[in-house]
């Protein structure tokens, strides 16, 4: 079976990829507080407003998802793929500091750039 790009994906297909956020929060519940399913609900949600499930932006976003949704992004930047080569630590700190304000919320970017100044 090939894999496809996200570009050679259909609209039914990816409809039914997003759904993962909600089925999951779903299945999270039974173990997680409903602070921390929501958590898992959101973390495809996006700061300038042009994620998913919901479309939520900035405060509409609990904090738990957008750091949630960083360090998603952060694992997928600096882990190999079968898709893409890892990124560097600081290649990957420098693209989630570009996307401060769109894709993630400037708070949670502010923090990771913490860690790496003060390494704690």
């Amino acid at each position: 079976m090939r894999s496809c790009s996200s570009t050679e994906r259909s609209r039914p297909e990816y409809e039914l990829v997003k759904t993962h956020v909600t089925l999951g929060a779903q299945m999270a519940r039974a173990a997680l507080t409903d602070e921390q399913a929501l958590w898992i609900e959101q973390h495809h949600e996006r700061f300038d407003g042009t994620g998913y499930p919901k479309g939520l932006a900035g405060a509409e976003i609990s904090e738990g998802a957008a750091l949630l949704a960083l360090a998603d992004s952060w694992d997928v930047m600096t882990t190999v793929r079968s898709y893409s080569p890892a990124k560097s630590e600081q290649d990957a700190l420098a693209e989630c500091v570009s996307l401060a304000g769109a894709q993630f919320a400037p708070s949670a970017c502010k923090a990771l750039a913490s860690i790496f100044q003060t390494g704690r």
